[in-house]
């Protein structure tokens, strides 16, 4: 079951799609780790027990261009969310500097606008 999007996640990605629209990259929400480590037969992560935990992290929005994720947007919009998951951070910051994904955290509620044309310019040439 996909969880919903907070009321912040929802005008990022509204933003995000108008900064999106005339390209070749499409987006999905509320993606699992554990759903992109499925995808990438060719990483083998050595996590032991702790591989179900993959199946729990959820990232916000990934990115795919031609099939294939090419990045991840993660909006912290919740104070919990930015001060009590450091492993979590650290987990997913690993997971996708192993994958060679891009990896961005969206900090600023103000500027959600701004954070999707700039995270639009960064991908642009992946």
């Amino acid at each position: 079951m996909k969880a919903d999007l907070t009321e912040k996640e929802a005008e990022f990605l509204g933003y995000l799609k108008k900064a999106l629209r005339f390209s070749n990259i499409s987006i999905r929400q509320k993606i699992s780790i554990g759903e992109l480590y499925d995808e990438r037969e060719d990483i083998d992560l050595v996590l032991g027990s702790s591989e179900y935990l993959l199946k729990d992290v959820l990232i916000d929005f990934v990115l795919y261009k031609k099939g294939r994720a090419i990045a991840g947007i993660e909006i912290v919009d919740e104070p919990e969310e930015f001060m009590n998951a450091r492993g979590e951070k650290l987990m997913k910051d690993y997971i996708f500097r192993t994958f060679g994904y891009e990896f961005f955290r969206v900090v600023n509620m103000d500027k959600l606008k701004d954070a999707a044309y700039i995270i639009k310019d960064k991908i642009r040439n992946l």
